[in-house]
């Protein structure tokens, strides 16, 4: 509700609860994209325990390391990874995507007042950087993922499951 002491209308907090809303859309697109890679590389992780103990498995395990690696790399945008939840880990190392949009929603649902043009500007941006990173998690599922499934059937070792639902 709005307070009756503000400025502002309900048109300003229609306005921001739009773009709150448009924030948590983000938020979860971006944290199923954080689950579905951290599901693909448990699996990476639990086969290359099984077959570091099998002969002739090497060239598996190195495909299992890099493809770790691609995927490690697009996570990094997503949610910072040297977070240890202690000390000053929020002055150490940068906000990524995921927390960049909850600061921005905590911003914008402040007062009862429409969002800023820069507010707008900034959703926009990391608007545009979720879509890429969308992309790209696309692009190592049809590509390298795809690559490493062809791999583990050949070998008769079964697949990596890539969707949660």
């Amino acid at each position: 509700l709005k307070d009756p002491n503000s400025t502002g209308t309900e048109a300003d907090i229609q306005a921001q609860i739009a773009m709150l809303f448009e924030l948590r859309d983000d938020m979860n697109a971006a944290a199923e994209m954080v689950n579905r890679i951290e599901w693909i590389r448990r699996q990476l992780y639990d086969l290359r325990a099984v077959l570091e103990e099998k002969e002739g498995a090497d060239d598996v395990v190195a495909a299992a390391d890099d493809l770790d690696e691609k995927l490690i790399g697009l996570e990094e945008n997503l949610i910072q990874l040297k977070l240890t939840g202690t000390g000053q880990d929020g002055v150490r190392w940068p906000a990524m995507l995921v927390g960049r949009i909850g600061y921005l929603a905590g911003v914008v649902s402040v007062g009862d007042f429409p969002p800023t043009d820069q507010a707008g500007e900034v959703q926009g941006v990391l608007e545009e950087r979720l879509r890429r990173y969308e992309g790209t998690l696309d692009d190592l599922l049809r590509t390298d993922v795809a690559a490493f499934q062809h791999m583990l059937r050949e070998r008769e070792l079964g697949s990596v499951v890539t969707e949660l639902r």
